[in-house]
């Protein structure tokens, strides 16, 4: 009989090393799919696990990911209040909603007044381009 060991906070320890992340549902059955899949394929005993696959691709992760996810951030808000200071700096007597109405009518651009890394990227539906790395 296998006796468990209590942890400090009273939980059941486990010998295995891992932890809970939270994925989005999507990421989750893609990731269970591909792990199913090579389990399939495997040529030895050792069952593959998402962890596995992590561990080869994360060294792929490179510095265009990280802006890609960094700009994602980025709220509509947050480029309002930006490009709304930066455009009130060359126009003193301004005000915001004065400043949304010339975007509205089209009479100025929001991302004239925005810096690179805050300007509207395309958005990317597939995990298709980390290959490219």
């Amino acid at each position: 009989m296998k006796e468990n060991k209590k942890t400090q906070n009273g939980k059941t320890g486990n010998k295995e090393k891992s932890s809970t992340m939270r994925l989005d549902t999507n990421i989750c059955n893609t990731l269970s799919n591909e792990v199913e899949k090579l389990n399939k394929l495997k040529k030895g005993k050792k069952k593959i696990t998402p962890s596995d696959i992590l561990e080869v691709l994360l060294p792929l992760f490179n510095e265009d990911h990280k802006k890609q996810i960094l700009s994602q951030t980025i709220t509509s808000v947050d480029r309002q209040d930006t490009a709304f200071m930066s455009y009130k700096k060359k126009h003193k007597e301004t005000t915001k909603a004065d400043f949304l109405d010339l975007i509205q009518y089209g009479e100025i651009q929001i991302n004239d007044y925005l810096p690179e890394e805050m300007k509207r990227q395309k958005k990317i539906n597939n995990v298709k381009d980390l290959d490219a790395a």
